[in-house]
């Protein structure tokens, strides 16, 4: 496997976010790699590209994992489970790995879905690549594919909200794409690697962050996405174009660590915010919470909109 990235400098590395055995072939591949001797840079989507002084400090083992979480913010910029990413981050502390964030910050996809991408101030504009494929018929496509139709959130949309979701979703390919080209050094050190952890959507097919990064990259890219092979079967049948390289993994049931099953409205803030989708057969579900209630309190711990 490493033999066969010698000369890439960005590897894209799909997941499903909740998915145990996605992550288990991500830290396979970043220890592969340093194994092999390349210098494997860890490009996060689960933090904005704003500077993360959490992540420099946690790699050089001055954080416990609670200081991370409560000072890189994990729960307010991600939504999901540390517990899935935990092996992954330390083993970058032991091998003293640098972590970067690759992310546009909310408000920046919240411009771009307003008003477009020539309304961003040049700094920020400056964080993605020189020019963005906006007209790519496949990426709209496979991007609308996406959203099943009987989704609450995404069934009714209007055109122009549909057109939004799109907007928000070259804004995440064009930021973390570009952005993982940027984390490496300059002049080049060809020992360098940078193996993007980033959901899957933004990778298959080489339609997302991949090629909005091709754009304006001299260098070698690749993907490799795990494909769930299901229970009973020995193989998977997967389109040859889907990516550079897939990774069987075992069929488990989902998500792997708990979860509530809420989606909430917007991002937290001062006070807890109502909800507006319930995961059918989730804890909520099954504990009776409806769309509309506002959660106050959680097992006896009163949540007061902040992510502790």
């Amino acid at each position: 496997f490493s033999q066969r990235l010698q000369d890439v400098r960005v590897l894209f590395v799909g997941e499903e976010h909740t998915n145990g055995e996605f992550h288990r072939v991500q830290l396979a591949a970043i220890a592969a790699l340093h194994a092999a001797g390349r210098k494997v840079i860890v490009g996060l989507e689960m933090f904005p590209w704003d500077p993360q002084p959490a992540l420099d400090r946690w790699t050089r083992g001055e954080l416990d994992e609670s200081r991370l979480l409560d000072e890189s913010r994990w729960y307010e910029v991600w939504s999901h489970h540390f517990g899935h990413y935990r092996e992954i981050f330390e083993f970058a502390r032991d091998h003293r790995l640098r972590m970067v964030g690759l992310n546009a910050p909310r408000e920046v996809v919240r411009d771009v879905r307003a008003k477009g991408f020539d309304a961003l101030a040049p700094e920020v504009r400056r964080r993605m690549p020189p020019q963005i494929d906006t007209a790519n018929a496949e990426h709209r496509q496979l991007v609308r594919s996406y959203f099943d139709a009987d989704d609450p959130l995404h069934a009714k949309m209007t055109p122009e909200q549909q057109e939004g979701v799109y907007l928000a979703q070259l804004t995440w390919d064009a930021s973390m794409g570009w952005q993982a080209g940027q984390a490496l050094s300059v002049p080049a050190d060809p020992r360098e690697i940078v193996v993007v952890l980033i959901g899957g959507g933004h990778v298959a097919y080489g339609l997302g962050a991949e090629r909005q990064l091709r754009s304006g990259f001299k260098g070698r890219t690749a993907s490799l996405i795990p494909v769930t092979v299901r229970s009973g079967t020995k193989s998977a049948m997967v389109s040859a174009s889907y990516a550079d390289f897939l990774w069987g993994v075992p069929q488990t049931a989902q998500p792997t660590l708990p979860v509530l099953g809420v989606s909430l409205m917007g991002r937290i803030g001062k006070e807890p915010t109502k909800v507006i989708q319930i995961d059918a057969g989730s804890t909520a579900d099954r504990a009776g919470v409806r769309v509309g209630d506002v959660l106050r309190e959680l097992d006896g711990a009163k949540i007061d909109g902040t992510a502790s």
